[in-house]
C-alpha cells in the first residue's frame, strides 16, 4: 500500500473479503441465499479462513469497507447466478471445488480420529505397563 500511495494513487483496495460482515447493509435477499450465507459464515471456515482474511485486512485500518454486490437479471436472485459467481472465483466448476473441500474435510476428520485412537491406545498401554487400572 505504501508503494501504491507513493505512486500518487488516491485509492487502493485490498480486494474482496468474502463473507465479511464489515460494511454490510441490510439487503432484500431471497431466504435461501440468506440461510446459505449465514451457514457459510458459521461453518465455511473449515474450508477457507474467511474470518482470518477479514482480520488481516482490518489490520490495515481501511477508511471504509465497501460492500460489493452481485445482481442478476430479473426480480429474484437465481441459484444459477450464485453458481456462476462461485465458478468465476474458484477458477472452475464449483461442484468440483465443493467435492475437493468435502474430501479434504473427510480426510482431516479421519486423520484426527486415528490420532485420537492412537493417543488413547498409547495412554492405555502405558497405564497397563505401570500396573494401573485401565478403566
Amino acid at each position: 500500500m505504501q508503494a501504491v500511495a507513493s505512486s500518487g494513487a488516491t485509492y487502493g483496495t485490498l480486494g474482496l473479503s468474502p463473507l465479511s460482515e464489515r460494511g454490510a447493509i441490510e439487503l432484500r435477499q431471497p431466504l435461501w441465499l440468506r440461510l446459505l450465507l449465514r451457514w457459510l459464515r458459521r461453518h465455511g471456515t473449515r474450508f477457507y479462513n474467511f474470518r482470518g482474511l477479514d482480520a488481516f485486512k482490518a489490520k490495515f485500518n481501511p477508511q471504509v469497507w465497501e460492500p460489493i454486490y452481485a445482481i442478476a437479471e430479473g426480480k429474484n436472485f437465481p441459484p444459477r447466478a450464485l453458481y456462476a459467481i462461485a465458478g468465476a472465483f474458484s477458477g472452475g466448476a464449483p461442484i468440483r471445488l465443493v467435492a475437493r473441500a468435502l474430501m479434504r474435510a473427510a480426510l482431516e476428520e479421519i486423520s484426527s480420529l486415528i490420532e485420537k485412537v492412537a493417543h488413547t491406545m498409547r495412554r492405555l498401554t502405558s497405564r497397563s505397563r505401570a500396573g494401573a487400572p485401565t478403566s
